[in-house]
């Protein structure tokens, strides 16, 4: 049931309609950043999970920048964790429905390391642009299907980052699915994070895209600290 990527993005989903401050387009219709910042807010209560150099050898694999966050076990739901699930990505987080029942995934979120030149907060972001879009695609079979809604600046935690937001249609019955993909420079090297969170409406019950910000996999990602 933990299925990431495979995707065919649909069209339409007009119940969850975006705010037009938070999500402009440019002139030519394509996405454009907006400054209006969104972050996931209140108490997290969970297990902090710590990616440093310890667990860099433990895993075999690189960390350029430590890090560390808080996995929600506040909502009642099981969790999963998979440390280095391939490629380049550092750690991977699954949430999912209580173990008393049938369990089905409700979001995850993946964490990928990233390299962006240092300079003014703004103009890091400004770079990272053409990168959102493409992580936002990034595994989905036909990209002429992909659905970017828009892309925006935001906060996680205390750090100006860029994050591209859509949907697309997951494999088999996980149904339509939210993506949020976040690009976060850690503002004191080149080095940062891109997270990408994956959110199914059925087992959420989001009512808009605003509402994966309440996900679990968003409220562990607002926890995230550079060390």
């Amino acid at each position: 049931m933990f299925r990431f990527f495979t995707a065919v993005v649909v069209s339409g989903f007009l119940a969850m309609p975006f705010s037009s401050s938070a999500f402009a387009q440019s002139a030519d219709g394509s996405p454009s950043v907006s400054a209006t910042a969104l972050s996931a807010e209140g108490v997290v209560v969970g297990r902090r999970v710590v990616v440093d150099d310890k667990f860099a050898q433990e895993h075999n694999i690189a960390v350029a920048v430590p890090f560390a966050f808080t996995v929600p076990t506040d909502g009642g739901g099981a969790t999963a964790d998979v440390p280095a699930p391939g490629g380049d990505a550092i750690i991977k987080v699954y949430f999912a429905t209580s173990a008393d029942e049938d369990r089905q995934l409700k979001s995850s979120i993946i964490l990928v390391p990233l390299t962006v030149p240092m300079g003014p907060a703004d103009d890091r972001l400004a770079q990272l642009q053409e990168l959102a879009k493409q992580v936002f695609t990034v595994s989905i079979p036909d990209l002429d299907k992909a659905d970017l809604a828009g892309m925006r600046k935001t906060m996680v935690g205390p750090y100006p980052a860029l994050e591209a937001v859509g949907k697309y249609l997951g494999a088999g019955e996980d149904g339509l699915v939210i993506r949020r993909a976040v690009l976060i420079p850690d503002p004191k090297s080149n080095n940062g994070l891109i997270a990408v969170i994956d959110a199914l409406v059925k087992t959420t019950g989001m009512q808009g895209y605003e509402d994966i910000m309440k996900v679990d996999a968003s409220r562990a990602l607002g926890t995230l600290r550079f060390q």
